[in-house]
């Protein structure tokens, strides 16, 4: 009898959290990351290079390619889109030097759950190292200014395709609203190229 309601409690258990759990009930999809909102902002440079310095994947557990849209392939529209030349002789060069992502699973500590596997959560890390360098006509850098972000998103594994990529989405433009204040701060005050 024990067993009979411990099954019963899991069985409920588990379709609290299917209920709890979101679909895309409409069926559109997710939008995509295009920045399209933010309003250019012109640079006082003949040109602004996007420069991936840093090797996706390189490292066995870096899953930023598995994300809805990389971590870098999201900076490197937000730059596209946010920065435009509007003339000068210097070139302004925005590095990425670290985007991964790692996953690690948290495992529920309730014994009932436990043993359903129900209510394990994903934790994913993301550490991102950007930089802005001003290069001259010549070649040769100006002093940089580096941005350092560590960030941590959790969700149950119980929830749907639709919900993770939404909730990715979420967490990569709340990173790059952090980015987009820090380099304009940056870019407008001590490296006085925009005006």
């Amino acid at each position: 009898m024990k067993n009979f309601y411990r099954f019963m409690m899991v069985i409920g258990a588990a379709g609290l959290l299917a209920g709890c759990s979101s679909t895309n009930l409409d069926g559109k999809p997710i939008p995509a990351l295009t920045f399209e909102t933010m309003t250019p902002v012109p640079v006082q440079v003949g040109q602004v290079d996007y420069v991936l310095n840093y090797n996706p994947g390189a490292e066995p557990q870096d899953i930023s390619s598995r994300f809805v849209m990389s971590p870098h392939e999201a900076l490197r529209r937000y730059t596209a889109r946010r920065y435009v030349p509007a003339g000068g002789e210097q070139t302004l060069r925005v590095v990425v030097d670290d985007a991964r992502v790692t996953m690690r699973e948290i495992k529920q500590k309730n014994s009932t759950l436990k043993w359903a596997n129900i209510g394990t959560e994903d934790e994913y890390e993301l550490t991102m190292v950007v930089r802005a360098v001003p290069v001259n006509y010549g070649g040769a850098e100006g002093t940089s200014m580096q941005w350092k972000y560590r960030r941590t998103l959790v969700m149950p594994q119980s929830v749907s395709l639709a919900e993770r990529e939404k909730r990715q989405i979420d967490f990569l433009e709340l990173l790059i609203a952090d980015i987009d204040k820090a380099m304009m701060e940056g870019l407008s005050g001590e490296m006085n190229l925009i005006r």
